[in-house]
Parts: structure tokens; C-alpha cells; sequence
């Protein structure tokens, strides 16, 4: 807490004064306490300097210790009435209290994700890029993960007889293998979805690693659907008509990009996919 006028701040449970609350550095004190809710405001505001903290009338010797070393630290204490009470994450760059500070500090401890600008810096849309990020993590409904998780089904793969989890579906699997090589690239070797983007793409040039994100999104998020329609409707789709669903996507995801170099990239990835597939 930042005391203004103190009016907002409570004395005993907000930290305000010191490293910690005031119930927690003077516990003994605490328990003499009648009006544990009171404010700043509400206990500075004593008899000729004296703070009001409505305690009990007789106190142990070990609250009367405290209640000195409290009156010395109070001592020092002036309120700011013109500058309001405020709310701050210690730690946080953020000066107020929020819940994105507070998301922050919860995870400030964990190491960054390297894979997470591939994911999120990207032109796909937010639902394609939340798609990656769980197929990132593993946690992408395959019927595997289903299975494990209570569902009706046998957690095998629909076009072999396999268990169905990412690396099979996207790496492994036969169908996924046959999607890859249209591209020269053997999927089979690999052990994380993620070395796809270390592999070099035979189509038009591009730099950017936006663009490149976004292409390899458009081309996993297909082959998802690809394996969805096998599920729902019993229809095996053909690489051509796989890529071809890419081309459109990249085509219309062009206008997510911020750069007149990255929608000119993804338009012609678009027509490299529909003119050769």
C-alpha cells in the first residue's frame, strides 16, 4: 500500500508500514486488538499525538513491548491527504493492482517459453494460435488424452491402429508422414512437433519468422481438421484438398499481418499452395 490519506488502508492488515502487515509483525499486540478493520486514517487520528489503536485495557508484558516499538515506527508516519491510497504488486513494474500485475507475478518464476513467439506472434487467428499453444504443451484432445481422461473411446489413432497423441497424429502417423513428404520434409524422425520450424519450406522465400509461423500454423491447424473430418464424418481428405483449405486460410490471414512485406509473403505462399498441390 501507498498511504495518502490512509483512509483506504487498513492499519493492521495491509502492508503499509514496513516489510510485512502490522498483525503479523506485532501478533502479540494484535491479539488486544478490538477493532482489527480499522484504518490508517481511523487510528492516527489520536489525542494530542497519541495514535488510537482500541486495544484491550490491560496488556501482556510482551503487547506492552510491542506497542512501544509500534509507537516508534508510528512516530515517523505523516499522511499525504492530498494523494489517494493506492494498491500495488510488489515486484511488479505495474504501479496498481490488476489481475495481468498480478498473472505476472504469479509466474515471474518460471522460465520463459522460447516457442511462445512462435506461437503468438504469428498473423493465424486467436483460436489457431490457442490450438498451437496446446498442441505445444501436449494437452491437444487426442483421442489418447481423451481416453485418459475418462472418454468413451479406445485412444486409437483413426487412420491406423496406433494410440492417437500429438506426436503420432502431426509426426508419426502414416497420414501425417504423407502430408510432410509434399513438402520433402521426414516427419517420422522427428520428436517434437516443434522441429518443424528448423525445417527449410521448398515454397516461395521468406525471412520473416511471423510469416513462417503462420504458414506452419495454417498447415498443422489443416491437418487437425483433416483428422477431425476422419472422426466426425467419415471422410479421408486427400493432401490436395488439405493444402488447398491452407491456401485459403493463408489468403485471409494475410490481412491480420502488420507489414505490407508479410501480406505479400503469405499471398504468395497462398498461390504456391493452389498452384501446385
Amino acid at each position: 500500500m501507498v498511504v495518502g490519506p490512509g483512509d483506504a488502508t487498513f492499519f493492521w492488515l495491509d502492508n503499509w508500514l514496513g516489510d510485512r502487515p502490522l498483525a503479523d509483525t506485532f501478533p502479540a499486540l494484535f491479539s488486544h486488538c478490538l477493532r482489527p478493520n480499522s484504518s490508517v486514517a481511523m487510528a492516527l487520528t489520536g489525542i494530542q499525538g497519541v495514535p488510537t489503536l482500541s486495544l484491550r485495557p490491560r496488556l501482556t508484558s510482551a503487547a506492552q513491548s510491542e506497542l512501544l516499538v509500534l509507537h516508534a515506527q508510528l512516530s515517523d508516519v505523516t499522511l499525504q491527504p492530498l494523494v489517494p491510497d493506492r494498491r500495488s504488486v510488489r515486484g511488479s513494474s505495474a504501479l496498481d493492482l490488476s489481475a495481468s500485475a498480478l498473472y505476472s507475478l504469479t509466474f515471474s518464476h518460471l522460465p520463459d517459453d522460447g516457442f511462445s513467439t512462435c506461437i503468438w506472434d504469428n498473423a493465424a487467428p486467436p483460436r489457431c494460435k490457442s490450438f498451437l499453444w496446446l498442441l505445444h504443451h501436449g494437452k491437444l484432445n487426442t483421442n489418447a488424452r481423451l481416453h485418459s481422461r475418462g472418454a468413451d473411446n479406445d485412444g486409437i489413432c483413426s487412420f491406423c491402429d496406433q494410440v492417437e497423441d500429438v506426436l503420432h497424429l502431426f509426426l508419426g502417423c502414416h497420414r501425417a508422414q504423407s502430408f510432410w513428404q509434399t513438402f520433402g520434409i521426414t516427419s517420422a524422425s522427428f520428436l517434437q512437433v516443434e522441429y518443424l520450424w528448423l525445417c527449410a519450406l521448398p515454397g516461395p522465400d521468406c525471412t520473416s519468422e511471423k510469416v513462417r509461423s503462420t504458414i506452419l500454423t495454417g498447415l498443422l491447424w489443416n491437418l487437425w481438421k483433416c483428422r477431425n473430418a476422419k472422426i466426425f464424418n467419415q471422410a479421408l481428405e486427400s493432401n490436395g484438398v488439405v493444402l488447398q483449405r491452407c491456401a485459403a486460410d493463408l489468403l485471409l490471414w494475410k490481412h491480420r499481418a502488420t507489414s505490407l512485406v508479410d501480406k505479400f509473403c503469405l499471398e504468395q505462399w497462398s498461390l504456391y499452395l493452389s498452384c501446385n498441390f
